[in-house]
């Protein structure tokens, strides 16, 4: 078992989707949608998106925590946005532009360690923040014993990836089904 402190803020892609770049949701309810279309209406000029310290603090905390996890010699191996958890809710009393949140990471439960091959023959993780050369398979070029097994790169790939979503609330491509 993994034990880990409670988060109650969610985690990072709904934030990014509900909060930072207001994308409306389905179950959102009538009332919830009333009050954000009336603060746009009111506050017309307020852009979307984080500032640079918003920013920087959560990349820095999701690196920390990623180098914590890498020190002790796990790939995660599954980071995404939905893995990664605020620690608190925005509080009523302070504006978006002002709530620094604290990130850290979670669902650790397809971690592997350092130098651990896999078993099974799928990918592991969202496909979407996954290195490719993960994913990538064929014949043809000759390729090192460990090109298919995940290593500390492929978890920065995804931090790259998650870095990305966090500044334009989207990824650069869609994924291949």
């Amino acid at each position: 078992f993994i034990l880990q402190q409670y988060c109650s803020g969610g985690n990072l892609e709904d934030f990014i989707n509900k909060e930072v770049f207001q994308k409306s949701q389905d179950h959102q309810s009538s009332d919830e949608r009333k009050k954000r279309f009336l603060y746009r209406r009111s506050h017309p000029k307020v852009a979307l998106g984080l500032s640079t310290l918003q920013i920087a603090s959560i990349i820095r905390d999701i690196a920390r925590g990623l180098q914590e996890l890498h020190d002790i010699g796990l790939i995660h191996r599954d980071l995404k946005p939905s893995n990664c958890l605020l620690l608190q809710k925005i509080p009523e009393n302070l504006s978006m532009s002002d709530y620094i949140p604290t990130i850290v990471i979670g669902d650790l439960g397809e971690c592997q360690l350092n130098g651990e091959s896999r078993t099974a023959s799928g990918a592991t993780g969202t496909l979407e923040y996954t290195a490719p050369e993960i994913i990538i398979t064929g014949v043809g070029r000759s390729r090192p014993a460990n090109y298919n097994e995940y290593t500390f790169a492929s978890d920065m790939y995804s931090l790259g990836m998650i870095c990305y979503f966090v500044l334009f609330g989207d990824l650069p491509f869609q994924p291949q089904l």
